[in-house]
């Protein structure tokens, strides 16, 4: 018995593919939204952009404390023309807050902050708002792992 080639199919068979493919296509595609908007659904649909101006906290001691409003509101004002919402961190921008800003759903984060070369590991590091407590193991995880590192702002140059 001869095998049907693809040019011998009628055009109701292939009319019938054609529709079971389409058909499979679109659940497929409404499962993936459906699995994605499970897993994310307190994010907004809207791009959300984020100021960490740890140099404008009160937790900072004064040499090293430096206010910025013009900054602020012109880079809220730049950020407003393109974003929804513009979130801003000063006196809490600290390492539990850093923790956390990948699972905001920012689109563009601003830092104004202090930062050094890190000599150990030859990173960048960026500084908080937080006052070290050595008698506290909050961060000891993060200090042990390489992911913190401590350092001490002295002045300015």
């Amino acid at each position: 018995m001869k095998k049907k080639s693809k040019e011998d199919a009628t055009p109701r068979s292939r009319n019938k593919k054609l529709f079971i493919t389409t058909a499979l296509a679109i659940i497929i595609m409404f499962i993936l939204v459906a699995y994605i908007l499970y897993i994310h659904p307190g994010q907004s649909v809207k791009p959300k952009a984020a100021i960490i101006d740890q140099l404008n906290s009160s937790m900072l001691s004064p040499i090293s404390h430096f206010e910025n409003i013009t900054f602020v509101n012109a880079t809220r004002d730049l950020l407003y023309d393109r974003f929804s919402a513009v979130d801003y961190y000063s006196d809490n921008a600290t390492i539990e807050q850093y923790r956390r800003l990948s699972t905001e759903g920012y689109k563009l984060v601003v830092w104004r902050a202090h930062s050094a070369l890190d000599n150990n590991s030859m990173f960048i590091a960026i500084s908080t708002s937080e006052v070290y407590d050595p008698s506290s193991n909050e961060y000891s995880n993060y200090l042990e792992s390489g992911q913190a590192t401590l350092c001490k702002i002295v002045g300015v140059l």
